[in-house]
């Protein structure tokens, strides 16, 4: 006789450390597009690799839980 058993979903907290945010780059001297709202949510968006200098990693750090 085969007993078939389902396993519980799997749960995964993953806390990202301070500095792991992707955001524009306020530093006028390095960064043309300092003032351009636009590369806000374009860094956001390109956060894999957070091309510089328009953007750098900071911010605070978040929490991300899975199910």
């Amino acid at each position: 006789m085969t007993t078939s058993r389902s396993l519980p979903p799997t749960t995964s907290t993953t806390t990202l450390p301070r500095g792991s945010v992707c955001m524009r780059n306020p530093d006028c001297v390095a960064n043309a597009w300092c003032k351009d709202d636009a590369y806000i949510s374009w860094c956001q968006t390109n956060s894999a690799n957070c091309p510089a200098p328009q953007c750098i990693f900071g911010g605070t750090p978040t929490t991300t839980t899975t199910t």
